[in-house]
This record gives structure tokens, C-alpha cells and sequence, in this order.
């Protein structure tokens, strides 16, 4: 299979035109364009572990900004940092290094291109509201763009497609070289091995035999130069012994490279990587989750089951094994049983917003055909959580609507399809629900309704100006 080109990754976001979405633990959302898919993942357990190196990271750096990051379903190995603190990470990346202290280089460096400020200089041209605009829809995984159709956004952003991605993955060796710098000081604040980097560099070269055929050398310069600075920078450090990382590091990245392989790897590589032999959790963690790939709509899904509970029995308070049970048998079509593990996911896991909207979305397909009842109003209270924390993911609006929608509060689901459509950019359907959502007992609902209301107004009059 032909990979996607990074280079060419900002028309394909731009110019969306379908949707394709795998629910739940895992989520993919696919973006086509003319013949050509670029996915987004969302999971819960990697966006954590990624966001809380990258918030250290950034705490280091001096930075106060939130990071957010969004994961690129390619087996291309690159990453890219752009405005308001947001990451680019393919998985590939994760994937390709072999040490959690190699990762860990490569987000400080993307994080001293964010401190050095050398994106705005390479695009000045850039409307930087386009980029969180595009995030907004990214950042919350599969959920965000389950609105069904981001069309009237994206396309107008096109004026700036060639400069979205591209931008971000050519910078000048200067650029590169103050990047690394930046890196080195963050890492040596955080008493972090400093040759992480440069050991990537490594296995890049190792792959692909010379530096300059891979992606991440095309857009990351001058490379054997700055390996060679890097470990001159190690050499100056007075004690080496000082810069380690903690087993939980090692045990997080482990964890994340494994559920990625087993994802989007085939089952000879897994074989190879993660052999019968290796008993360690991670390599189980992969076996199950191939497994689990291969055979959930076949017979051999009891097998998958035991797997996972024979992992469950190891790590009994293991948040992400219980979503993950959630998710084989919700796409079993075991609705009745999904919800049990969800619950005590989210028991866990108390702020894993996915987790949340995973149960929720559960809990109203269980209540199909019916009306009030204590589903709908345990689904709605975690509805309210998620867009309390986040409220702008289409897909929890568009959830809480159908909730409403079921318990007969047509004008409190009107209001939250309003958010769902405004979201999404579809203005007139947005306004015909928000003229029903504005007449709502429910107070914050209605006065959301009558926000968006106004602000369509105020659009429309900017337009004739």
C-alpha cells in the first residue's frame, strides 16, 4: 500500500470530502481526497501519554499553553508542531523508535520549534485561525468529525492549504540546529537522557540505510551534522548518571508502541516483534489486539475475549483493558454487556472524556425504541460532562440531542443538534434547530441556542459587507 505524502497532507484536510469512522476504544477518522485517505486517530491511552510528556515539555520550555495533540495514521515516520501548542505525531513515529528517551527527543525538539517561533517566520503569509480552526475538528478524535460532514468549514479554508501542513515540516538548518538546542536544555531540565534524539537519528539510518531517503530526514535537515552536536552536548554534561527515566515512562511507551502495532501492523510483524515467547504485558497487549483486528466478525471472537480476561486478571484496575472489552463487544453487536466495563472504565478513568462518550453512546443505543428511562439520564449526565469539558465535539451534541430526542424534549434536542450543526459549519440547518432550541426549559441550552442565533446573524452581515 502506497503511503500518503506529509507534504501534501494540508489539501487533503482542506478539501475533505467523506467520512469513514471506526467507534469507540480506537478511533479513525478517515478524510478522502481525490482517491486518497489520510486518517486522524483518537485514543484515549495514547493521547494521555502523549499529551503529559508534552505538558512536561512544555513546562520546561517555559511554555504556559495546553498541548494538544493529534495522531496521524501512517506508518511515515515524522511529527510537526504548529500553533497554540499543537503536535502532529504519526504513528509511524511512535511505532519506528525503540526507546521511550527517542521519542521523548523528537517532541522536544517539535516543542523548540514552537518556542523558537520559527513557523511564523517561515509563513508569514499563514492565517493562523485557520489552524486551530481545523484542529478544533481534529483534536477530538473520531467523536469530532462523526458530525457526519465538515465540508462547509473545510472548504473555506482552501485558501490556505498550501501552506496548513507544508509549512510546518520544512525548516531551515539553522531552524533545525536551534530546535535541537532547545531540546537539549529541556531534556537536561528534566534530568532526561539527551541522546534520545540522536539514537532516532540511529535507527532511521539503520532502516533506511541512508538518512536522506527518509521522510523525516526530507523535512528535518542536516541530521548526521546535529547528531554529531547532540552527543558532543552529552559529552559536556558533568554527570551522566543523573539523566534517566523512571520505569513508569518506559512501561507508558511500551504500552502505546504495542496497541499501535497491533492496530496498524501486519500479524507476521507482530510476530516478529512480539514472539509467543515474550510474556511481557505489552506483548500480550499486541497478540490481543491483532487478534482482535483479525477475527471481530468471526467465531474466533470468544478467543479474543479470553485473552483480554486473562490480561484483565494481571492488571484488575487497568482502565484502558476495560474500555477495550467495552469496544469488542459493542461491535459485537453485545450491547447489553458492553456497558458493564465501560462504566467501570470510566470508574477508573474518571476524566477520559472518549470513555465517557464511548458509554454514553452505548447506553442510548441500549434504550433504542424507548423513551424515559435511567439510561437515557445516566447517558445524559456524562453527555453534560464532556461538552462541559470540551464543547466542541459535534458528536457529543449531536448524542445528547438523540438522548433528548428520546425522552420527547424535542426543543432541548434541537438545541443540541444547533451546536452539532454550527460546529460542523452547516449554518442554515444550525439556525432552523437553534429557532427551537432558543424556546427550551432547559436555561444553558437555550442560551447556547440564542449565542448561535446571534453570532449566524452576525456572520450574515459581515458577508454583505
Amino acid at each position: 500500500m502506497q503511503k500518503p505524502n506529509m507534504k501534501l497532507l494540508s489539501k487533503r484536510i482542506v478539501k475533505s470530502l467523506c467520512i469513514a469512522v471506526t467507534l469507540l476504544c480506537f478511533h479513525s477518522v478517515t478524510m478522502c481526497h481525490d482517491g486518497e485517505k489520510i486518517e486522524f486517530i483518537s485514543d484515549d491511552e495514547i493521547e494521555t501519554a502523549l499529551s503529559d510528556w508534552l505538558k512536561e515539555i512544555f513546562e520546561a520550555a517555559g511554555m504556559s499553553i495546553k498541548p494538544q495533540v493529534v495522531i496521524i495514521n501512517t506508518l511515515d515516520v515524522n511529527a510537526a508542531a504548529t500553533y497554540g501548542g499543537i503536535v502532529f505525531v504519526n504513528a509511524g513515529l511512535i511505532i519506528k523508535c525503540t526507546k521511550v528517551e527517542q521519542l521523548l527527543g523528537v517532541l522536544a525538539h517539535e516543542t523548540g520549534h514552537i518556542a523558537g517561533g520559527h513557523l511564523a517566520k517561515i509563513s508569514a503569509g499563514v492565517n493562523e485561525a485557520q489552524v486551530p480552526a481545523v484542529a478544533s475538528l481534529i483534536l477530538g478524535g473520531a467523536a469530532t468529525l462523526l458530525s457526519g460532514n465538515p465540508a462547509g468549514l473545510l472548504a473555506g479554508m482552501a485558501g490556505g492549504e498550501h501552506i496548513f501542513l507544508r509549512s510546518m515540516l520544512r525548516f531551515s538548518r539553522t531552524q533545525e540546529e536551534s530546535a535541537d538546542a532547545f531540546a537539549l536544555k529541556y531534556l537536561e531540565k528534566k534530568k532526561w537522557p539527551v541522546d534520545g534524539l540522536a539514537e532516532f537519528f540511529d535507527v532511521l539510518e539503520k532502516q533506511y540505510g541512508t538518512i536522506q531517503e527518509d521522510p523525516y530526514m526530507l523535512t528535518h535537515p542536516e541530521c548526521k551534522t546535529r547528531k554529531t552536536k547532540i552527543l558532543q552536548f552529552k559529552e559536556s554534561l558533568k554527570d551522566l548518571t543523573l539523566y534517566k527515566m523512571s520505569d513508569s515512562y518506559t512501561q507508558k511507551f511500551e504500552r502505546i508502541r504495542a496497541k499501535l502495532f497491533g492496530f496498524l501492523k501486519k500479524p507476521l510483524d507482530i510476530i516478529r516483534e512480539y514472539p509467543e515467547s515474550n510474556t511481557s504485558f505489552p506483548a500480550k497487549y499486541a497478540r490481543l489486539i491483532s487478534h482482535y483486528v483479525r477475527n471481530k466478525d468471526s467465531s474466533k471472537m470468544t478467543r479474543v475475549l479470553e485473552m483480554l480476561e486473562s490480561l484483565k486478571t494481571d492488571s484488575p484496575k487497568d482502565p484502558y483493558l476495560y474500555e477495550m472489552q467495552g469496544q469488542f463487544l459493542f461491535e459485537s453487536g453485545r450491547i447489553d454487556e458492553c456497558i458493564e466495563p465501560l462504566r467501570k472504565a470510566v470508574e477508573i478513568q474518571p476524566k477520559a472524556l472518549l470513555i465517557k462518550l464511548t458509554l454514553a453512546h452505548a447506553l442510548i443505543e441500549k434504550n433504542s425504541g424507548s423513551s424515559n428511562s435511567d439510561n437515557l439520564s445516566e447517558a445524559l449526565r456524562y453527555l453534560n460532562n464532556v461538552v462541559d469539558q470540551n464543547p466542541q465535539i459535534p458528536f457529543a451534541w449531536k448524542l445528547m440531542g438523540m438522548a433528548y430526542g428520546k425522552q420527547m424534549k424535542s426543543n432541548e434536542a434541537s438545541a443540541c443538534f444547533a451546536e452539532e450543526a454550527y460546529l460542523s459549519q452547516t449554518l442554515k440547518l444550525a439556525k432552523m434547530h437553534a429557532e427551537r432550541g432558543k424556546h427550551c426549559n432547559h436555561t444553558p441550552l437555550k442560551k447556547r441556542s440564542e449565542d448561535i442565533l446571534q453570532q449566524i446573524k452576525q456572520k450574515e452581515e459581515d458577508s454583505k459587507q
